[in-house]
């Protein structure tokens, strides 16, 4: 299992490991966990494509991976899941934007948001079943990219990850 796999699964148990009411540490840490499980997926992904796989170049895969910002995920996925900036429309040469990685970007985008609240509001409060759709939506996420991380636009939203335009 990947790392982005294991966090997913330990989301899951956070909120399998309290059956009555959780305490909202484990429901906003169980969000958290969701959004860095996509982050990871992704990075990974994106660094794999840029370097190449292979054990002798997992430093390499590191260095990428560790330039990609939390920013810039927001951004690339807002535009994604949205209306592609006129450089990443360039970048996509005619291919479309499948609607499954419109979702896993919008996906990203909003466990992002649901993880800065989770983590650095204060006051949020969250219930189980938000928590628990937002895990969902993670899960969804993770299954819609194994089927469209070979197409095309999902390696330009790769590639923009890596490297974002200026």
């Amino acid at each position: 299992m990947t790392l982005a796999d294991d966090l997913l699964q330990q989301a899951k148990d956070l909120l399998d490991s309290d059956t009555s009411k959780p305490k909202q540490a484990t429901l906003k840490r169980s969000i958290s966990t969701a959004y860095y499980s996509l982050f990871s997926l992704l990075v990974d992904e994106a660094a794999t494509l840029v370097v190449g796989g292979g054990q002798e170049r997992k430093y390499l895969r590191n260095f990428v991976a560790r330039t990609i910002s939390h920013k810039t995920i927001a951004s690339v996925s807002k535009s994604f899941a949205n209306n592609p900036t006129d450089k990443i429309r360039r970048a996509l040469a005619g291919h479309e934007i499948p609607g499954d990685l419109a979702d896993v970007a919008r996906t990203c985008q909003d466990l992002q948001e649901r993880r800065h609240e989770a983590d650095y509001d204060f006051v949020r409060r969250f219930t189980k079943q938000q928590a628990t759709n937002l895990i969902d939506r993670a899960v969804k996420a993770h299954q819609k990219w194994k089927t469209i991380k070979d197409d095309e636009a999902a390696k330009v939203f790769l590639v923009v990850l890596a490297c974002p335009p200026k």
